[in-house]
């Protein structure tokens, strides 16, 4: 957290699309956790993804296999390859955060719309490098989603 604050006191040029990606390296919390507020940050235009080593929780245990990460609404699978991405409500809801592990990162990820992803599915193993490569892709495109540049209203 404590970089995320750092990140919200950088100038940036006017209309730039601000796009944090956080890749905590223990549990988020801050000396500056309350500076940092999902609030400050969208009136920044900012959007935070957060990359974890924490694993996702789930009602049904046999959906944990495809998942790959969530944002406020929708949940992600490597099958979102194809096309647009879309996302799925029900799977969303059937996920678990750890809190311990993420603090204050979930929140401000999620309200910033922006998205958690298990970087476990993202990394490239050898028998399963396909699999790790549609992952990325996923990720990718829904980072993308939600770049766009801020309004340049006076």
């Amino acid at each position: 957290m404590d970089a995320l604050w750092l990140a919200s006191k950088l100038n940036f040029r006017p209309g730039v699309s601000k796009t944090f990606i956080l890749l905590p390296c223990s549990s988020c919390e801050s000396d500056h956790a309350h500076e940092i507020t999902s609030q400050s940050l969208l009136e920044q235009d900012v959007t935070t993804h957060v990359l974890t080593n924490a694993e996702f929780r789930f009602i049904k245990a046999n959906v944990s296999r495809e998942f790959l990460g969530l944002d406020a609404t929708m949940g992600f699978t490597s099958k979102e390859i194809k096309g647009r991405l879309i996302g799925d409500a029900d799977l969303r809801r059937q996920a678990r955060l750890s809190h311990s592990l993420l603090g204050m990162c979930a929140p401000v990820a999620l309200e910033t719309n922006g998205t958690i992803f298990a970087v476990s599915r993202l990394r490239e193993q050898r028998k399963n490098s396909g699999d790790s490569k549609r992952a990325v892709n996923v990720w990718v495109k829904r980072v993308a989603m939600t770049t766009r540049p801020a309004d340049l209203t006076i």
